[in-house]
This record gives C-alpha cells, sequence and structure tokens, in this order.
C-alpha cells in the first residue's frame, strides 16, 4: 500500500457488547424529535453537535460489526487489519477487546503488542480482563499487559468528599504549621489567614469547587465538618492570646467563628468565575488580613 490509515483501538478489536451502546445512541438520537420552523418533528440539522455524535456512533458500530464474527473475534477483514499494521511496524492495543477478541489476536499476529489499560479476570470477571492464560501468552510474546488498579466510590458525592478531605487535611496541615512558628499570637493569626487566603487565591477554581460550588449534601456535610475544625483551631489560638494578654477578653468560639465565616464571605468575589473587577491578591490578602487583627482587638 501507498498510504495507510490510522487506526484506532475499536477498529482493530472486539468489545463484550460489539455495537450496542453506538447503536443504542443512535437509535436514541433518531427517536428525539426536534421542531422545525414549519412546526414539523424532524431530525436535527446536520451541522447541529446531536446529529453529527448520531452519525460518528452509527459509524463505530459499522465499523465494529465489520470487525466482528459469529463468536465476537476477529473476522477476515479484522485479520488483514491487523496484518497490515503489523506491516507498517505499529504497535497495536487490544485494551477494550474481550477474551475472543485477544485470542484471535495472539493466534493471528506475530510481533509484540500490548493492551495498555486491562485487569486480570480471576481477580474482577469482566468481560474485557485477561485471563491467567491469556497474560502468560502475551508476557511469552514479549507484549505488555498494564493493569488498571483503582479505588471504587459508588457514587460521584463520595468521590467528592474524598477530594475534599484529601485538600482539607493538607490545607489543615499549612494552618498548623503557620500557628507553630514563632512569634506572638497576633503573628500567628496574621500568619494563619495569610496562608489561608494566599493558598485560596493561588488556586481559584479549586477552591471555588471546593469552597462555594453547590454540591450533594454528603459534601456539603463535610464543609461543615472541616469549617468547624478550622474554627476550633483558631479558637485555640485566640484563648492563648487572651491568656497572655496579647488580645483583650472575647468569646474565643464566637470570635474565631465570626473570623472564619467574614473570610470565607470576603473571597466570594476574588474567586468567583464570573467575578468583577478586583484587587490584587497581595491587596485581597493585606486587607483580610488587617480586618481580622482589628476585628479581634489586636
Amino acid at each position: 500500500m501507498d498510504s495507510a490509515p490510522c487506526f484506532t483501538r475499536w477498529q482493530v478489536g472486539c468489545t463484550a457488547n460489539p455495537s450496542g451502546a453506538a447503536q443504542d445512541q443512535t437509535a436514541r438520537a433518531r427517536e428525539r424529535p426536534r421542531e422545525t420552523r414549519q412546526g414539523q418533528h424532524d431530525l436535527p440539522h446536520p451541522g447541529h453537535p446531536e446529529h453529527q455524535r448520531a452519525t460518528q456512533a452509527a459509524h463505530v458500530a459499522r465499523a465494529v460489526r465489520q470487525l466482528l464474527g459469529a463468536g465476537r473475534g476477529l473476522t477476515p477483514f479484522g485479520r488483514e487489519l491487523v496484518a497490515e499494521m503489523e506491516a507498517l511496524r505499529m504497535v497495536v492495543d487490544l485494551a477494550h477487546v474481550n477474551a475472543a477478541g485477544v485470542d484471535d489476536a495472539l493466534g493471528a499476529m506475530t510481533r509484540p503488542f500490548v493492551v495498555s489499560h486491562s485487569a486480570c479476570h480471576a481477580v474482577h470477571a469482566h468481560p474485557r480482563n485477561l485471563s491467567d492464560d491469556q497474560l502468560q501468552r502475551i508476557a511469552e510474546r514479549g507484549g505488555v499487559a498494564a493493569g488498571a488498579l483503582y479505588r471504587h466510590f459508588p457514587s460521584k458525592a463520595e468521590l467528592f468528599v474524598e477530594v475534599f478531605r484529601s485538600v482539607a487535611e493538607q490545607e489543615l496541615a499549612d494552618l498548623y504549621e503557620a500557628s507553630s512558628a514563632p512569634g506572638t499570637t497576633v503573628d500567628k493569626l496574621d500568619a494563619i489567614v495569610r496562608e489561608f487566603t494566599g493558598n485560596a487565591l493561588a488556586q481559584p477554581r479549586l477552591a471555588w469547587a471546593l469552597g462555594y460550588e453547590p454540591v450533594d449534601p454528603l459534601v456539603d456535610a463535610e464543609r461543615l465538618a472541616y469549617r468547624q475544625t478550622y474554627r476550633e483551631r483558631l479558637a485555640e489560638l485566640l484563648r492563648r492570646g487572651i491568656e497572655a494578654g496579647e488580645l483583650p477578653e472575647q468569646d474565643a468560639e464566637l470570635a474565631a467563628a465570626s473570623l472564619i465565616g467574614a473570610i470565607s464571605e470576603a473571597l466570594v468575589n476574588p474567586l468567583s468565575p464570573v467575578r468583577s473587577e478586583r484587587a490584587s491578591d497581595e491587596q485581597t490578602i493585606a486587607a483580610i488580613s488587617a480586618f481580622c487583627r482589628r476585628a479581634v482587638g489586636a
């Protein structure tokens, strides 16, 4: 061949449910009517994104059917395609290919190939995971099979809770370090405020998502728990300052809660994705720090 196309993974393999997902997507797109200017129901026009998605899904389904035999292994065309890829010295990736497809590839291919992300069928019986025999044969061929290891989260909310905890724990560690530095209570308060606001302003998108974005109740409960932890640690610092005579007598718990609320509210506009004109980060940090010092009577 004078030239060869670039083939993707699904063009050389087979899936556990070969074309069902693509066919379902195409069918759903065709079943959803759209109002035309004449008031009639019809498909979206060819330039509409949904029309393009339905067309792409149909192409995928057609191509996969051409590659699959009755046993959902490689068809003659699929074998021809794999042979041409080997002739071009392309590294074939059989990720997303089912057991029959891997067996066919092992029988048809002569060069090493890769399975870039799969897992062991003996550990988790999924149609795309590899059997012990297949893993052994791939190794003997000089190929590579990379296992996919990940932690499962039952829901998006539980995943977000874990992300929130990870960031919040690091934030608490940073605040603890700032409060442990040498100096007066006011110096430590200033260091904590600067650390907290500086970290938020340095990563505004992350800070907005973790602190202000509407979330599931499970995540919101986690937010409240960590706000309470921030308040307790700040209240402890204020109590030490009161006992040392560095701050006037006051309700440390209430003062700490007020400071946390004020800092959070002050950062709404600076962190907002649709924020208006605002001061520089350093000016914002300095203004919030000065407010906090005045609020506790420093």
